[in-house]
């Protein structure tokens, strides 16, 4: 007997919450079950899948090879429930939206809160949103990987490989900002490169997972401090933990209010390009939305203003702009 769809689900979430009780508990089943499905899968392919010796129950090199395996096919079997209840009722059941850190928040409820009511509205079938917050490339590779339907503030120039749909939405400004107490704050400027080298950067750690990570700006011989995001670093270097360039929004209120202190360099940062970006040919109702939403949000948070009436557009395959902004945040 082959392993059922339902099967190789329980043998996933024993996998991830690490004992049989616990997938009960997730799959919201009695433990005797789980215990029952298991058995029932060992004797119809005839091998062991746990190494029941011990305190608890381990995955034998079977197990492990049916577990990796049936992840796969789980992905597979949600992916065509979601294209089916999509050509029946043109709304996808999940829809996961990407957003980069570059863009705050507090940005993103206010479209939560209109997709909300705009499938009230319709009398849509309930869309599961999935939002993630990705770094640098990681926007772009979220879409590209497909673990996201959308991304929205994705910086940089598109990556080579072609098939992107994408409209650029506005610009972001950077200011190379420190704490007032921090050496460089003092220092004579514009600075060089060669003494922000000599002191710390703190940097933000690209998300991408299949797309080469991109440069995340550390100079030549210069320590750094890795942090997971835009929130992070500005705390860092407001702590005079380091120093490097923020986006613009993000660190205007703190430069009026003293508590950052921005410097001249003698080789300034370009600002970055932000695009709503997607690989749908035939967005269903819900990406549609979103898509439409994104472009249409008021980006007027950026250092600039959005640029309006440009038309969605493909990037040709190979393309890839040289030294993009994004590339050295």
């Amino acid at each position: 007997m082959l392993p059922s769809l339902d099967a190789l689900a329980v043998l996933d979430a024993i996998d991830r919450r690490g004992s049989f009780a616990a997938a009960a508990d997730e799959l919201g089943r009695v433990p005797s079950a789980i215990t029952y499905t298991v058995r029932r899968l060992e004797e119809s392919l005839d091998v062991l899948l746990f190494d029941r010796r011990g305190h608890r129950a381990r995955l034998t090199p079977a197990g492990r090879e049916l577990v990796a395996a049936g992840r796969h096919l789980l992905e597979d079997a949600d992916a065509l429930a979601r294209r089916v209840r999509r050509v029946a009722t043109g709304w996808e059941s999940e829809l996961t939206v990407a957003v980069d850190t570059i863009v705050p928040r507090s940005r993103v409820w206010p479209l939560v809160a209109a997709f909300d009511a705009h499938c009230s509205a319709e009398g849509a079938p309930h869309t599961r949103l999935r939002l993630t917050r990705e770094v640098l490339g990681g926007t772009w590779d979220a879409v590209a990987g497909g673990r996201a339907d959308l991304a929205v503030g994705a910086p940089g120039e598109p990556p080579s490989g072609g098939g992107w749909r994408t409209r650029r939405i506005a610009e972001v400004g950077m200011v190379f900002a420190l704490a007032p107490a921090h050496p460089l704050a003092s220092a004579p400027g514009p600075l060089a490169e060669a003494v922000i080298a000599s002191h710390r950067a703190v940097i933000v750690a690209d998300t991408s997972r299949k797309l080469p990570a991109r440069n995340a700006g550390v100079l030549a011989g210069q320590d750094a401090l890795v942090v997971p995001d835009f929130d992070a670093k500005l705390e860092a270097q407001l702590a005079g933990l380091g120093v490097g360039f923020l986006p613009m929004p993000l660190a205007m209120p703190l430069l009026a209010s003293g508590a950052l202190v921005a410097r001249d360099t003698e080789v300034p940062r370009d600002d970055v390009p932000l695009f709503v970006a997607w690989r749908e040919p035939r967005p269903g109702r819900a990406l549609a939305w979103w898509i439409d939403a994104a472009i249409r949000a008021d980006w007027a948070f950026a250092a600039r203003l959005p640029i309006a009436g440009t038309p969605a557009r493909r990037t040709p395959g190979g393309r890839r702009s040289r030294g993009t902004p994004a590339q050295s945040r």
